[in-house]
């Protein structure tokens, strides 16, 4: 096991920069979630580490070791991909043992590693069986037994739950996290779902166009957003977003859209100096009307969707234009295209510059 560092890492292809200036700092141990859009350079960053693609500018470490100019085979890391890369032909026992023959092991460590990591990932009774006669997740598994068994540095993975139904991906998650705490490997996890990488990361690396956008852990990404990307990107629902303009008057700060909202007395002093906001809030912050009294927060919005998913309901609605969703706890139905009141917590809500883009308070 070793730290990963990487150090104003830059990816060119012709004139596209897939990876902007990226430096990244991977303790020992520790499980880094690259998490962000199609085409936001997480892919290629992984692969930068691995060795499969050349780096235009910057520096990578694996321990004490510079490695820009090492071939992949001796960076002494494993990496696990969204496709599985198994050997049809050969066994689950052959494809674990696959990287420790190249290495000419004697047969007896590689009778002893594989058997050891099939324990590990529950795979005993499937040794002798070819790829095609196993499920999605246990093919998966045995991609993760070839990269453990090398017991390498570092440990890549490229989405390798991209291709399974999502009951399979939250079974699996739980089977990383524990695998995770027993092997304690440094490793580095690729992924555009968000719930994934707050599920996995220990901490988290959320990536736009090649630049990086934040990093933190879950609860820092979540609850301290830098941006308004990032404010978007990270929950689900995602967070609404509402731009308006400030205006002050002798009875305090107000925001303007097509409604008036009172600004939080205790936000003022951060806000007054800016013409315009954006207001960030999460669907847990926009309830009913009928639970709140506050009217300074009050808007009419119209019912446009209501998504049941049992333990938890969520409205979209329609304010003046603005699409917004809320959390709702009550029972009570209501009928679509309902004019609903609707209370806004500015309390719980976040404050962005639209010219930056960056969180004011």
């Amino acid at each position: 096991m070793a730290n990963l560092s990487l150090k104003s890492v830059s990816k060119l292809f012709d004139t596209q920069e897939a990876v902007k200036d990226l430096t990244l700092d991977v303790p020992d141990g520790q499980f880094i979630v690259l998490v962000g859009p199609s085409g936001c350079g997480k892919s290629t960053t992984l692969r930068m580490i691995a060795g499969l693609e050349s780096i235009t500018s910057g520096e990578i470490w694996i321990g004490d070791n510079l490695v820009n100019a090492i071939l992949p085979k001796d960076r002494d890391v494993a990496m696990v991909f969204q496709n599985y890369a198994l050997y049809p032909h050969m066994t689950v026992f052959e494809n674990i043992a696959f990287p420790l023959k190249i290495r000419k092991l004697p047969n007896s460590e590689i009778q002893a590693r594989v058997k050891e990591v099939a324990q590990l990932l529950e795979l005993e009774s499937y040794l002798n069986k070819k790829p095609k006669v196993l499920s999605g997740g246990q093919r998966q598994r045995v991609a993760l037994g070839r990269a453990i068994v090398r017991k390498p540095q570092v440990f890549l993975f490229d989405e390798p739950l991209s291709n399974l139904d999502a009951q399979l991906r939250t079974q699996l998650r739980g089977e990383l996290i524990k695998l995770h705490q027993k092997l304690k490997t440094t490793s580095v996890y690729v992924t555009h779902d968000q719930a994934e990488a707050m599920t996995l990361g220990e901490k988290i690396v959320v990536l736009k166009d090649g630049l990086t956008q934040q990093i933190g852990t879950p609860a820092e990404i979540y609850n301290f957003p830098s941006n308004i990307f990032v404010a978007g990107f990270i929950g689900t629902p995602k967070m609404n977003l509402i731009k308006g303009n400030i205006s002050p008057s002798s009875e305090g700060l107000f925001f303007h859209n097509d409604f008036k909202l009172a600004l939080p007395q205790e936000k003022m002093s951060s806000l007054k100096n800016y013409p315009q906001i954006i207001i960030g809030l999460r669907p847990q912050a926009i309830s009913l009307s009928t639970t709140n009294s506050n009217r300074n927060w009050m808007v009419k919005g119209n019912l446009e969707l209501i998504e049941n998913l049992g333990g938890e309901k969520y409205f979209y609605l329609n304010l003046k234009g603005e699409k917004l969703v809320a959390q709702v706890k009550e029972d009570k139905n209501y009928p679509l295209d309902s004019s609903l009141e609707i209370f806004l917590d500015l309390k719980q809500a976040y404050y962005f510059d639209p010219a930056t883009g960056k969180c004011i308070i």
